[in-house]
């Protein structure tokens, strides 16, 4: 496991009724921003539910970089006032199936774009 949850500045987590975490989405400082993720989700409305609350208070600058098969997200995170600045390349090895496999990993930090 990376350092980024000791890194994040705010963290959220969804639960349902049975206190089962469902999703969740971290917040870190950056010289020149505030990133919000990763960001896993059961679907793109949870993702946005779980961005809304990263984001709720921040004034300076705000990144997400959404996964490629995060369409609905995007269109979601656009309605909010986001803007597309470029699209990364996301290369993985070994990846967790309850993130990425399944299509619930809707944001991730990519440092190689500061």
């Amino acid at each position: 496991m990376n350092d980024s949850h000791q890194q994040a500045e705010k963290a959220v987590v969804l639960q349902n009724e049975q206190n089962k975490t469902i999703s969740y989405g971290l917040a870190v400082r950056t010289p020149s921003n505030l990133v919000i993720a990763p960001v896993v989700a059961l679907s793109a409305e949870a993702a946005m539910l779980v961005i809304d609350e990263l984001a709720q208070g921040y004034k300076e600058k705000l990144r997400i970089n959404l996964s490629s098969h995060a369409k609905t997200l995007k269109k979601l995170v656009e309605n909010h006032g986001f803007q597309l600045q470029n699209e990364p390349p996301i290369m993985a090895d070994g990846l967790n199936t309850i993130t990425a496999g399944n299509g619930s990993l809707f944001a991730i930090g990519a440092q190689a774009f500061g």
